[in-house]
């Protein structure tokens, strides 16, 4: 146990001092033989012999002792309460733990799903308690929503906030709903005609970049929701950073992704069809290889048991202790002090009142 306040002594002394002199210097001037005011009293003498006037005495030096012991307790208990008394330790926080980044494609093909694929985020996390979790989205290029945290109420915040961005349609939205969607998703666009839309490489790429350096080997995977459909042509022509090569990348890193994939994305309907097969289209096929090649799993959206499956696969991974920086902590012991001193105080006002009675 330290004192944090230990220069609070030279303060009671000080103040003891200028009380014991203002005393003495009244004491002195009410006995002095000057001043004095002598009252005789005949008989007196049998006054104080009755067991009346005994028994009143006796009660008034007990009650006299009482104030002067109550008066001291309260004293002491109120000097190691300014004192302030308390324990100082080096607390090292540490706790088991895995980091998973959600990556949301908000491209035109995904509108008809992202607000679906956001409650699916939403029930996943309810599953991560203790996990850091972080989100991106991206379309021409990617946009961190919030970082790696296990701010569970931060995430679901941010997550709702996201969704009904998501359910603004920017085309005939009122200017504060166009400044809603705009807030969110213009970050991933940057409205210029020569540059492709919904660059899935680039998207995941930013994702296994902010997933950060691995140094102390903790579990690390990537929920991505995509339909891997590329717009604007090839993006091996145009330099851009492909989904194989993004896929490659988080394997190296040992990260492994666990692909949503809504469907075939159909231009007459604007939906995506779940129902059409894997090896229907090159960007379906492609994706779902890749995913597996990093040792996570491909799951269509309309599948019944993604939520359990993804939760499962990635709490069957270690979860490794990470361990925060030493912090010096300091907290308060006043021990029993309070209730001293608020008894003492009580008894002080009780005693008095009968004195005076």
């Amino acid at each position: 146990m330290v004192f944090l306040n230990l220069w609070f002594i030279v303060v009671w002394l000080v103040l003891a001092i200028i009380l014991g002199i203002a005393y003495k210097r009244s004491w002195l001037k009410k006995y002095t033989r000057s001043s004095r005011v002598i009252i005789r009293t005949a008989h007196s003498s049998r006054i104080t012999r009755l067991s009346e006037y005994k028994r009143i005495a006796q009660r008034y030096r007990f009650m006299t002792l009482a104030v002067l012991i109550l008066f001291c307790l309260a004293l002491c208990a109120s000097l190691l309460l300014t004192l302030r008394p308390s324990e100082q330790n080096i607390i090292t926080p540490s706790e088991r733990n895995r980091d998973i980044m959600l990556c949301l494609d908000v491209s035109g093909s995904m509108r008809a799903v992202d607000e679906s694929l956001v409650d699916t985020y939403l029930h996943l996390i309810t599953s991560f308690r203790g996990q850091r979790v972080g989100l991106d989205i991206f379309n021409m290029v990617g946009s961190q929503v919030f970082p790696l945290t296990d701010d569970y109420n931060l995430i679901q915040e941010k997550l709702v906030e996201i969704k009904k961005a998501l359910s603004i349609n920017p085309q005939s939205a009122s200017s504060d709903q166009f400044e809603e969607y705009q807030r969110f998703i213009g970050g991933t666009l940057l409205f210029r005609s020569d540059l492709p839309t919904s660059n899935i490489g680039l998207g995941l790429a930013g994702c296994v970049k902010h997933l950060g350096e691995n140094t102390t080997g903790r579990s690390q995977s990537i929920i991505l929701a995509t339909d891997n459909e590329f717009g604007g042509g090839d993006p091996k022509t145009q330099g851009i950073i492909t989904t194989e090569q993004s896929m490659m990348l988080a394997k190296q890193k040992n990260i492994r992704v666990y692909s949503l994939d809504p469907g075939v994305y159909n231009d007459a309907t604007r939906q995506s069809d779940p129902n059409e097969p894997d090896t229907s289209f090159k960007e379906h096929e492609t994706l779902k290889l890749y995913t597996i090649m990093t040792s996570g799993a491909y799951y269509r959206l309309s599948s019944v048991d993604v939520i359990s499956d993804v939760v499962q696969k990635i709490s069957q991974q270690e979860a490794k202790l990470f361990v925060g920086e030493s912090q010096y902590t300091t907290t308060d012991t006043p021990g029993p002090s309070f209730i001293i001193l608020a008894i003492t105080i009580i008894c002080l006002v009780l005693v008095i009142r009968s004195l005076k009675l």
